[in-house]
């Protein structure tokens, strides 16, 4: 009486394993997708946060050029984001450099 692999709500059956994996597939590109756009939303967030700042630093910086009778573009400064590069490509290999002052 084995009659269990003849009905269509068997476990093991193909049709059900390949509905379930099917199912698993579709569920995980939901996911996915549903991480994606709260990604987004965040990124898009952000920026507008720094957009907004910027946009705030700027009229003040403007504010301020206005009362000095300065630009407002002059009053802004360089940020540098790497300063530990910078030094480093200046000091350069110490023995190196006294090797070539010699040799000149």
């Amino acid at each position: 009486m084995n009659i269990l692999p003849k009905k269509s709500w068997h476990v093991r059956n193909k049709d059900n394993v390949a509905r379930v994996r099917r199912d698993e597939a579709q569920a995980a590109e939901e996911e996915r997708e549903a991480k994606r756009r709260v990604e987004r939303a965040e990124q898009e967030a952000r920026t507008e946060y720094l957009r907004r700042k910027a946009r705030a630093a700027l009229q003040s910086a403007g504010a301020k050029g206005d009362d000095d009778g300065e630009q407002s573009g002059a009053s802004l400064k360089h940020l540098n984001l790497f300063p530990l590069e910078d030094s480093s490509e200046k000091k350069g290999n110490e023995e190196y450099l006294r090797e070539k002052k010699e040799e000149k």
